[in-house]
């Protein structure tokens, strides 16, 4: 609408670019990066809080983590895999969707201070697992920052990636027929933007 500002939704650690675009376009845009307001310098991000907590309820389903790599530059994604494996020795049914989504964590804590912030076009996915059988199901998470620091990105250290399995049909986490933490958080380096891999 005229007079109104246009939103520009930047990814995190782009400040750079939010200058650029203020630079060029003054009031006529109204500049977030990541889960901060940009304002000519970086904002202060918000404050996801910890955990909750979820009733373990795995019907003998082992689930497993493994991230595609153990480092990820600050201001970018990353993905991961979830294995499901019924241990049981009956069939195994739940219904979740994917991608799941994966949070950062302060390492030895349950407090979220790592979000992804980019759209999720996912699908629902019935799992019907025979005994022993497997099930992988894709994970995506992202280094927005929100843990009440300045600017969009977490800064460079050690995380833990934490993933929420459940089942989606039910009303509350602690009242589904499946939900699960996968095991401990997975460690997870982010690294500064200008980091470049050691020569062999």
């Amino acid at each position: 609408m005229p007079g109104r500002a246009i939103v520009c939704a930047l990814r995190p650690g782009r400040e750079w670019l939010a200058r650029q675009l203020q630079g060029q376009y003054g009031s006529r845009l109204a500049i977030f990066v990541g889960l901060t307001a940009w304002h000519g310098y970086p904002g202060r991000s918000p404050v996801c809080g910890t955990l909750p907590a979820v009733t373990d309820v795995r019907h003998n389903v082992a689930l497993a983590l493994r991230l595609k790599g153990p480092t990820v530059v600050s201001g970018s994604d990353f993905t991961a895999v979830v294995t499901l494996t019924n241990e049981g020795s009956s069939t195994f049914a739940t219904n979740i969707g994917q991608p799941l989504e994966a949070v950062l964590v302060r390492a030895g804590s349950r407090r979220v201070v790592g979000v992804y912030t980019e759209g999720i076009a996912g699908t629902g996915l019935m799992v019907r697992l025979a005994p022993g059988r497997s099930e992988l199901v894709h994970v995506v998470g992202g280094t927005a920052r929100c843990d009440g620091g300045i600017g969009s990105a977490l800064p460079a250290g050690e995380y833990g990636v934490v993933v929420l399995v459940r089942d989606e049909s039910a009303d509350l986490p602690g009242e589904s027929a499946f939900s699960a933490y996968v095991r401990s958080p997975l460690p997870l380096r982010v690294l500064n933007v200008g980091w470049r891999p050691p020569r062999p």
